[in-house]
């Protein structure tokens, strides 16, 4: 989780300087998700994305909102943006592609993605099989 987090900050860090004002963001982590893995660049295609299709499609000030947490059974990544809506008939590109196909990998049949426009626009990833980040001996 915590190499995830920080790639994904690494990232919006080096937009910032290059879209300056025109880019926010902000990570929002629950201790409990902490103890848990998550599959490498799950996060990085989903905030590339929120770049893309938010403020460079539209050069407007993009607000960016990356949430991870946890319940009792799964870990519910969020990633929000203020840029324009999500099409009606989605068509999902590479970056997408490759976050279902490392799920399909890893926690088949065990995780859902959603894509919302309301309340906020935003994609959820909710993995239902919680896997532990134990030490191997």
């Amino acid at each position: 989780m915590k190499e995830e987090v920080e790639m994904a900050e690494v990232y919006l860090q080096i937009e910032k300087i290059r879209f300056e004002d025109k880019l926010n963001y902000q990570i929002i982590v629950d201790d409990s998700a902490n103890h848990y893995l998550l599959p490498r660049f799950l996060v990085q295609p989903l905030m590339e994305n929120a770049v893309k299709h938010g403020l460079k499609a539209t050069g407007q000030i993009t607000n960016i909102i990356l949430e991870i947490k946890s319940d009792s059974n799964s870990i519910v990544v969020n990633v929000a943006d203020t840029g324009p809506q999500f099409p009606q008939d989605l068509n999902p590109g590479y970056g997408v592609k490759s976050v279902y196909d490392k799920l399909d990998l890893l926690f088949p049949g065990n995780y859902e993605i959603h894509f919302s426009n309301e309340p906020r626009k935003q994609v959820s990833v909710k993995i239902q099989k919680r896997i532990k980040n134990e030490r191997v001996v």
